[in-house]
């Protein structure tokens, strides 16, 4: 056998060599590959003009530009046509925020599902007329829970929403008695029948997440730490949504999750808080809103109220918790890092904040040369606990249940009620 032929052969066989290699490293490594794609998903989706309702991009309807799509941890911009990629890396949900003068075919969020392909979205232009009176009500503090004795005054709490005739409701956390310590299926269960009393409203309804609607975030140290919707994951699988925004009546709301918690060692301690991802997103949503466009900002935990004071005048008692977190003093009654993201509503001129937790009616209002803002706590819709009497005894008042009621038109509060909410 001569030089060239065993030249070549030791070529073959070195080929061979490295194929094989390639071979085996691809049968090491491809299970990691396949975890990696598992983990990070793509999902892909397109939002469009619903010109015959069927919530389906048909030939002809086109995409719309622009619209702002998030799934709770990435948010991105439609192109051109209405397209959208985002990572679903653990995702609940998938939302968008509606541009002004259209709305929703059909819900403005969806599920997140392993096996859909597609998340679509039709928008149809918004019914209201430009001169058209819209009321809005705005309940907190539900406190549902599986007592059978309650049903009943459930009922009057229904009826009293739907007698106001609104055409939308927001529901301001607190919608669970208690899922911070309740078990898993008791949990699941309740949330549920707060679907189900969003049902007979009869009208849309929105809901933002209040501190008793945490699931296992329990102060007494005992909660399910391997339960796979631990937290707020629960909320946001059977409800919707942490933080979100739409229009109506040419007012752009905004739903905030301004709860934060840590856990230690005698239990999980929830305070006020706006995260770093919600404010990234809100940046991002104010970005394309113009500044003459009134706001409605909508939390549990109120972000301006006389709480505090009455609590340090009247009962000897700091607002600020002993708690710290990134350098702030926290607590369960107010948010402790406004400065940090306030400042990205400046350069609106009129901003309505409504929120709950409180379970009292209260408007607070300040007025500067261009520019009002006002602060409204709504009451609470668990007219089986009865009045909040705990300022009883030092400013000799006490606070029935009950919402509050808003008339908008033309971007404008026209009318701000409360209503209360009495058993026969």
């Amino acid at each position: 056998m001569n030089a060239n032929n065993v030249n070549g052969m030791r070529r073959e066989r070195a080929v061979a060599a490295r194929l094989i290699a390639l071979f085996c490293l691809g049968l090491v490594i491809s299970p990691f590959i396949g975890a990696c794609n598992r983990l990070s998903p793509e999902m892909r989706g397109k939002v469009f003009l619903d010109l015959n309702g069927n919530n389906l991009p048909d030939p002809g309807e086109k995409g719309m530009e622009g619209v702002l799509v998030t799934n709770g941890e990435a948010f991105k911009r439609t192109d051109f046509e209405g397209n959208f990629r985002l990572s679903s890396d653990g995702a609940i949900n998938i939302w968008i925020s509606s541009p002004r003068g259209y709305q929703p075919v059909e819900s403005f969020f969806l599920p997140v599902e392993p096996s859909r392909g597609e998340y679509n979205f039709g928008l149809s232009p918004a019914k209201e007329g430009k001169e058209e009176m819209v009321r809005v009500a705005f309940g907190s503090d539900l406190h549902l829970s599986d007592n059978p004795s309650i049903s009943s005054q459930v009922e009057i709490a229904i009826e009293a929403i739907k007698n106001s005739r609104p055409h939308a409701v927001f529901m301001l956390g607190d919608l669970h008695g208690d899922a911070n310590s309740a078990e898993p299926l008791q949990a699941e269960s309740i949330f549920k029948e707060v679907n189900k009393f969003r049902e007979r409203l009869l009208v849309p309804s929105y809901c933002a997440l209040g501190n008793h609607d945490i699931f296992g975030w329990s102060a007494e140290g005992d909660s399910p730490s391997k339960h796979p919707l631990l937290g707020k994951l629960m909320f946001e699988k059977l409800i919707g949504p942490r933080f979100y925004s739409l229009n109506i009546a040419g007012v752009h709301l905004i739903v905030l999750d301004v709860l934060e918690g840590k856990r230690r060692e005698e239990g999980w301690n929830i305070f006020g808080w706006l995260d770093e991802k919600q404010q990234k997103w809100l940046r991002e949503d104010l970005s394309t809103i113009p500044s003459e466009t009134p706001l409605i900002i909508l939390t549990h935990f109120p972000l301006l109220s006389s709480h505090s004071a009455i609590y340090r005048d009247f009962f000897h008692q700091s607002p600020a918790s002993k708690y710290e977190y990134q350098g702030y003093k926290v607590g369960g009654s107010y948010v402790a890092n406004l400065d940090q993201w306030f400042s990205l509503l400046g350069h609106f001129r009129d901003i309505t904040f409504i929120s709950g937790h409180l379970h009292i009616f209260e408007d607070l209002a300040l007025k500067g040369r261009e520019k009002i803002l006002r602060f409204y706590c709504c009451g609470a819709l668990c007219v089986w606990q009865g009045d909040n009497e705990i300022l009883s005894p030092y400013l000799n008042i006490s606070f029935p249940p009950g919402f509050l009621l808003l008339t908008l038109r033309e971007g404008k509060v026209i009318e701000a009620l409360h209503k209360i909410i009495e058993l026969p």
